[in-house]
């Protein structure tokens, strides 16, 4: 058994450690560091694991909105949850219901109609006589 001599800066107490304690320690450094890549290792594969579920999501959104626009529809301003709960306490279904009161409000049709008849005005395009 091999012994090693260490002694601090400053103190006059030796301390020993021996082979069998110091190969302990640094298997103990190893495996930690070991464990310490692999959680890293787990949680980069997480994300991109998460980044690819996202991808796929956007890909699902972009097709919805590009069919939805092949049928005349507005797409380039849709109001979600996502707007709704950062700000207020509620969950998804309130918010959800949230925004649809908010979108079919009287006032804000007639907003939406009079913002119509502005551009209009100003591309300068004749409003149809029924």
């Amino acid at each position: 058994m091999v012994l090693f001599n260490i002694s601090s800066i400053g103190h006059y107490n030796l301390h020993f450690i021996t082979i069998n304690n110091f190969n302990q320690i640094s298997m103990q450094k190893n495996h930690y560091q070991m464990s310490e890549s692999a959680s890293a290792q787990i949680e980069i594969d997480y994300l991109r694991d998460e980044v690819a579920k996202l991808k796929e999501q956007l890909k699902d959104e972009a097709k919805a909105r590009a069919l939805l626009r092949s049928k005349g529809f507005f797409v380039d301003n849709l109001w979600s949850v996502d707007d709704v709960l950062p700000n207020y306490n509620c969950n998804r279904g309130k918010a959800y219901e949230i925004i649809q009161k908010a979108m079919t409000n009287e006032a804000t049709m007639e907003q939406i109609w009079l913002a119509i008849d502005d551009a209009c005005d100003y591309l300068e395009i004749k409003k149809l006589k029924y």
